[in-house]
């Protein structure tokens, strides 16, 4: 008996596709435009490494976007695990982001006072 997909399921993965397939097409040059200005800058300390930082992130979520796109259309078990670590993995990263941002720009304060009243 053959596996039926549904249609949010088709929907979802070819959008997954898309979506990995431009983010690749957009990080790739990137990648080698933020590598090879690295190779002639200056290195001061690890601010530097930032943009090439994020353009790497960019391109490595992008390709498992990708992968777990093409695996969950062919109703591949490992494509719902892949959906599952980015839906965690990412929400764990923009966390991380943020906290890494407010911390830095002094922020901090602002935002605490914000959260002790919300959840007040």
């Amino acid at each position: 008996m053959e596996k039926v997909r549904s249609l949010g399921i088709a929907i979802i993965s070819r959008f997954e596709v898309i979506v990995g397939t431009i983010g690749l097409f957009i990080s790739i040059p990137f990648i080698i435009f933020e590598w090879l200005d690295e190779l002639n800058r200056v290195h001061v300390g690890n601010e530097d490494y930032v943009g090439f930082g994020v353009v790497l992130i960019l391109g490595i979520v992008s390709g498992m976007i990708l992968i777990a796109g093409k695996f969950t259309y062919r109703l591949n078990p490992i494509g719902r695990i892949l959906n599952l670590i980015l839906a965690y993995g990412l929400v764990i990263l923009y966390i991380l982001f943020f906290s890494i941002t407010v911390r830095s720009t002094g922020f901090y304060p602002y935002f605490k006072d914000v959260f002790l009243i919300a959840v007040s």
